[in-house]
C-alpha cells in the first residue's frame, strides 16, 4: 500500500498529500474567491496568487466573483472556473451583452485592472488545461492591425486546451499560437461581440483543433487562421457555429493543411475566405448562409497573387447570398494557383450565381447542384481557361451556364474549357455547354 504522509493546509483552501520519496506528488487543489462569499474555505482572493503557489499539475478552482487582474500561467496547471454555468448561458441570445451585466455570484469573470493593453490570461508552459472562466474588456488601439488579446498561448509551448469559456467584449479573445510538439484544443468557447473571435495575429500556430465553439456578433472576424505575419500549419475547425459577424466567418491566408469541415456559418460578407500562399486546404460539409459570399477563394489585399494549391471544396451547403456579389463560390479574377476540387455541393438561392469562375486553369467543377440563383447557375470569365466542368446539375436560373471563353473556329463555336454531362437548359454559347438530352 502506497504510505503518504498527510498535511491538512487550511490557508490554501486544500488537502495536501505530500509523497515519499520516489513516489507520485498528489495533486493539490487551490481555491480562489474574491470575497469569500462563495466558497468560503478559499485560500485566495485572487487567481495570480492561488496560480504562483501552485505546483505544476495541481488544480487551481476559481469560485464566482470578481477578479480585476493580469495572470501569467508559467507551469502546466488545471485552471477551473465554473464551466457547467459557462456552458449554460446562451451564447446567441441578446443578452448578456454589455460589460458588469454577468451575475459574478455564479460566473468568475476575469477583467482588466487597468487601460494598459495585455492579456488577462498567458498561458507560457505545456499543457495548461483552462475552463469555466469569463474574460471581458481587454481593448487594445493596436500597432499595425495587431492586437493584443484576452487570452494568449505561447508559440514556445503547446498541448494547451481551453475550453468552456466566454470571451466577450474584447478587441481579440484568444491570440492562439503553439510550436505543435502536442496537439491543441480550443473547444466549446463562447466568442461574443469581439472583434476578432480567435486568431494568430503574431506566431505560427501548428497542430491544433477549434470545435464546437460559439460565436456571436464580432465587429470583424470570427476566426482568423494566418496571415501575411504568421502562418498556421496541420488546423481542424470543425463542428462551430458562428453567426453575425459584421466582416467575415473564417478568414485563412499563409498556410498549409487545414480542415474547416461541418461548420454552421452566416456572417454578413464572406463566410470563409481563402487567400494565398495556402496548401492543402479542405472546406468540406459545412452550411452556409446569410453572406454577399459562401466561399472566396483569393486573393487576398496583402497577398493579392499568392498561389492556392490543391484546394478541395467538398459537400457544402450554401444558400441565400442575397446582396452583391451574392454568389455561392466564387473564384475571382485575381485568383492564383492549381489543383482546384469543386464537387458535390449545393449552391442554390443566390443573388448572383451558384458558382462564379474567374481565373485560373487545369481546376475541376463536378457534380454541384446550382438551382434557382438570380443570374447564373455558373458564370465562367474569359480569365478561366482549361478547366472542367462535369456532371453538374443547373436549373431554374435566369441562365443556368455561360462560358465567356468562346471562340468560332472552322465556323464552330467552341469555349477554352470542358464542359461534359451537364443538366440544364439556358447555356451562353448556346448549345454548347448544357447536354440537354439529359434534362427533364
Amino acid at each position: 500500500m502506497r504510505r503518504t504522509v498527510l498535511l491538512a493546509v487550511a490557508a490554501a483552501g486544500s488537502l495536501l498529500a505530500v509523497p515519499l520519496p520516489g513516489q507520485a506528488r498528489e495533486v493539490t487543489t487551490h481555491v480562489v474567491d474574491d470575497d469569500r462569499a462563495q466558497c468560503a474555505q478559499a485560500g485566495y482572493t485572487s487567481i495570480g496568487a492561488a496560480v504562483a503557489a501552485a505546483a505544476p499539475g495541481d488544480l487551481v478552482l476559481v469560485c464566482g466573483g470578481s477578479y480585476e487582474e493580469r495572470v501569467v500561467v508559467d507551469k502546466t496547471l488545471v485552471i477551473k472556473g465554473q464551466p457547467d454555468e459557462v456552458e449554460a448561458l446562451d451564447c446567441f441570445a441578446e443578452t448578456p451583452s454589455a460589460l458588469g451585466d454577468l451575475d459574478t455570484n455564479v460566473f468568475p469573470v476575469l477583467s482588466p485592472p487597468d487601460a494598459v493593453p495585455g492579456p488577462l490570461l498567458a498561458l507560457q508552459a505545456d499543457g495548461i488545461d483552462v475552463s469555466g472562466l469569463v474574460l471581458e474588456g481587454m481593448v487594445d488601439a493596436g500597432v499595425n492591425s495587431i492586437y493584443r488579446a484576452a487570452l494568449e498561448t505561447s508559440p514556445a509551448h503547446s498541448g494547451f486546451r481551453v475550453h468552456h469559456t466566454m470571451f466577450r467584449l474584447n478587441t481579440l479573445g484568444m491570440e492562439t499560437t503553439s510550436n505543435g510538439a502536442i496537439p491543441s484544443r480550443f473547444d466549446h468557447n463562447c466568442l461574443r461581440q469581439n472583434g476578432w473571435g480567435a486568431a494568430n495575429q503574431r506566431f505560427t500556430l501548428t497542430q491544433a483543433r477549434f470545435d464546437h465553439n460559439e460565436s456571436f456578433r464580432q465587429r470583424f472576424f470570427d476566426y482568423e487562421m494566418g496571415w501575411s505575419v504568421a502562418r498556421v500549419d496541420a488546423v481542424l475547425l470543425d463542428h462551430n457555429i458562428a453567426r453575425q459577424a459584421a466582416f467575415h466567418g473564417v478568414y485563412v491566408g499563409q498556410s498549409s493543411s487545414i480542415r474547416i469541415e461541418d461548420n454552421s456559418l452566416s456572417a454578413t460578407r464572406l463566410n470563409i475566405w481563402v487567400v494565398g500562399p495556402t496548401e492543402n486546404i479542405t472546406i468540406a460539409r459545412n452550411t452556409l448562409s446569410s453572406a454577399t459570399v459562401g466561399i472566396r477563394l483569393g486573393p487576398g489585399v496583402l497577398s493579392p497573387t499568392e498561389a492556392i494549391v490543391d484546394a478541395v471544396v467538398e459537400g457544402n451547403t450554401i444558400s441565400g447570398t442575397n446582396v452583391s456579389p451574392g454568389t455561392g463560390i466564387w473564384v475571382p479574377l485575381a485568383y492564383s494557383g492549381h489543383g482546384l476540387r469543386v464537387v458535390d455541393n449545393i449552391l442554390s438561392d443566390h443573388h448572383f450565381a451558384g458558382l462564379r469562375v474567374h481565373a485560373g486553369s487545369g481546376n475541376t467543377y463536378a457534380d454541384n447542384v446550382m438551382e434557382r440563383n438570380g443570374s447564373f447557375g455558373t458564370f465562367v470569365g474569359p480569365g478561366a481557361t482549361g478547366n472542367t466542368f462535369a456532371n453538374n446539375i443547373m436549373l431554374g436560373n435566369q441562365v443556368d451556364a455561360q462560358d465567356n471563353t468562346a471562340y468560332v473556329e472552322d465556323g464552330v463555336t467552341k469555349v477554352r474549357n470542358t464542359w461534359t454531362g451537364n443538366l440544364c437548359v439556358t447555356d451562353v454559347p448556346m448549345g454548347v455547354l448544357c447536354d440537354r438530352g439529359l434534362a427533364p
